[in-house]
């Protein structure tokens, strides 16, 4: 075997070094793959953004989901099949809405159908994973239906040769994803992109927040370091045993004389939320605004918030917040969230076509 000289070995290095940082500085050429979309029937807007965004790109082909009368029992006809099959050998797109158990099995009856079609590939985009909150067993005989949600979607047919891609958006308890195996695998995105850029946003026309605070420790550790990067400073709140309550306190950060968001994946009572925001003006905020992915409220729990200036309604007992930033991941209530005050609803269809990249 021939030797090589220090001289050779060196021009290697450097070669290979330069090969490197061309590789790292060089802008990715990768296409952007075409989908044929199919949606939930609560998606359907969402589709229709996708295609009127980009309508090179994306596709879309509403189905009818319908039921038989006398069972109750689904009756599917999925678009982009008749009268010409536009499905096959196609990069199929399905935004799922998982809101209840009855549309969930709807969907896996058609998510089945869609992978015995003969596509190249299926990427299901489902924003909000409502059963990630139930991800553990405390005691025995408890159903931790994170786990056997996702193993429906992990038994789905095998399709184009791989695995079924699922897109989650801030996944409550990031531990979910190993729920997914076999044909189906994770894909973790963030709406945290999507609400800075509308931080921007707002600080142009004169309405900007200083300050981002977290309800927890652990918000903070998730979600803290993109804004820290972002040139926010950051507030930690945290519960502390006062006697036999337990209450919010800052641990970290100051707040005084700023306007602060309080950032977290998902809220239902908003009781945490509203905790947090009357401690912050207590000490010092001039104003709070909050933040969550996941809008998870039962009927009544949105009217809380609302501040109802300009009208003859009197004001929510959580009416302490400036704005109530939220995407429109969880349809089933952002759909209904009242207008014309507090709720500015951002929607997920521009970072979803950034993240199908």
């Amino acid at each position: 075997m021939k030797r090589q000289s220090v001289e050779e070995l060196e021009s290697g290095r450097n070669r290979s070094s330069a090969v490197l940082l061309e590789r790292s500085v060089r802008p990715r050429m990768t296409p952007c793959r075409n989908y044929s979309v199919l949606a939930a029937p609560l998606c359907e807007d969402k589709a229709r953004e996708l295609e009127g965004m980009d309508p090179m790109r994306f596709q879309f082909y509403p189905s009818k989901w319908d039921k038989f009368g006398d069972s109750g029992t689904d009756r599917i006809e999925l678009g982009g099949f008749t009268p010409v099959n536009f499905i096959r050998d196609c990069h199929v797109l399905f935004l799922a809405d998982f809101n209840s158990n009855d549309v969930v099995l709807s969907q896996i009856n058609a998510l089945i159908t869609l992978c015995e079609s003969f596509i190249k590939s299926l990427t299901i985009a489902l924003p909000y994973y409502p059963y990630g909150t139930n991800e553990r067993v405390e005691k025995e005989g408890e159903v931790a239906t994170a786990s056997t949600v996702a193993r429906l979607l992990s038994g789905l047919p095998s399709c184009g040769g791989g695995p079924v891609r699922v897109i989650v958006y801030d996944l409550h308890t990031l531990q979910n994803r190993f729920y997914f195996h076999g044909n189906a695998v994770a894909s973790l995105c963030s709406t945290v992109p999507l609400l800075l850029t509308t931080l921007k946003e707002q600080a142009r026309v004169g309405k900007p927040v200083e300050v981002i605070a977290f309800p927890d420790d652990g918000a903070c550790k998730r979600f803290g370091k993109v804004f820290a990067e972002a040139g926010y400073p950051l507030v930690t709140c945290g519960k502390v045993r006062d006697g036999e309550r337990r209450v919010v306190r800052i641990m970290e950060g100051t707040c005084k004389s700023q306007h602060v968001l309080i950032v977290d994946d998902l809220t239902r009572s908003g009781g945490t939320l509203h905790e947090c925001g009357k401690v912050l003006l207590a000490a010092g905020a001039c104003a709070v605004s909050a933040f969550v992915a996941h809008a998870a409220f039962p009927t009544g729990v949105a009217e809380k918030f609302l501040n109802n200036h300009g009208t003859t309604k009197q004001a929510g007992e959580f009416a302490i917040f400036e704005r109530f930033y939220t995407t429109d991941s969880n349809p089933s209530v952002t759909n209904d969230l009242p207008e014309n005050d507090i709720f500015h609803v951002l929607k997920l269809a521009p970072q979803l076509s950034r993240d199908l990249a």
